[in-house]
């Protein structure tokens, strides 16, 4: 039981951690596009690369107590987390999911000084005071129904997982069957066809506004492969 508690209570650190970060970029979207949206990749209120973090930040940094050394490590290690999510997620679906281009510092436009420092500052308020609240109160209930709570979370995680994996699936599907490089019309193109399908997949473009198609070759959007596109959407 005792195994099962402690599984139990790091999984519920990760829930808290990727909604606390869903909740950070709904506000973040209303400062700098003056309208919420809901950010990430899953349908439910949870952008699970902040639960990731928080995890692996607790287990890395979770003992020191030193804040300058915090701040350092937890900076650099968000930034490593976010450009290479960026890059994975290029490669894998050939669009540019958020560019900071236009932001002083940055780094091929993957990342920018002023978010790093930022994952620096809340890294620091995570390690001192946000996880020793959250493994007190988790400590505090009992251990049935902590590891309930966590089961039921994990059964809804897995089912939202599943539907958005397909919604993406679906998304690189229709880039592939377009040609051209990251161009206002490509992008365009792609946000009409998956406008055209249910809410659900109008929802994955309204959570990344700034999202770009990018394409290995020049080009317009051929009349051939845009009915290929379009065919897909009825299948």
């Amino acid at each position: 039981m005792e195994i099962w508690r402690e599984l139990a209570a790091w999984f519920m650190l990760f829930i808290v951690y990727s909604f606390l970060g869903w909740f950070m970029e709904m506000f973040i979207t209303i400062v700098f596009h003056g309208r919420a949206y809901n950010r990430g990749f899953l349908i439910g209120p949870l952008c699970p690369i902040y639960g990731i973090a928080g995890v692996l930040i607790t287990l890395i940094v979770g003992q020191q107590e030193n804040m300058l050394e915090i701040f350092c490590v937890v900076m650099i290690f968000g930034a490593v987390i976010e450009y290479t999510t960026s890059y994975m997620m290029e490669k894998l679906f050939h669009a540019r999911w958020w560019d900071y281009s236009d932001q002083p510092f940055n780094v091929n436009g993957r990342i920018c000084l002023g978010a790093i420092f930022g994952f620096g500052a809340l890294g620091v308020l995570a390690v001192k005071i946000i996880t020793p609240f959250l493994f007190h109160l988790f400590y505090s209930l009992d251990s049935v129904w902590l590891i309930w709570i966590a089961a039921i979370l994990a059964v809804i995680l897995v089912c939202d997982l599943i539907i958005s994996l397909n919604l993406i699936l679906r998304f690189k599907k229709t880039t592939k069957a377009v040609d051209g490089d990251v161009t206002e019309e490509i992008t365009e193109y792609i946000r009409s066809v998956f406008s055209e399908r249910g809410r659900l997949n109008r929802r994955l473009l309204r959570a990344f506004p700034e999202m770009k198609v990018k394409k290995p070759e020049l080009g317009r959007v051929s009349k051939k492969n845009s009915k290929k596109a379009k065919a897909s959407d009825s299948k």
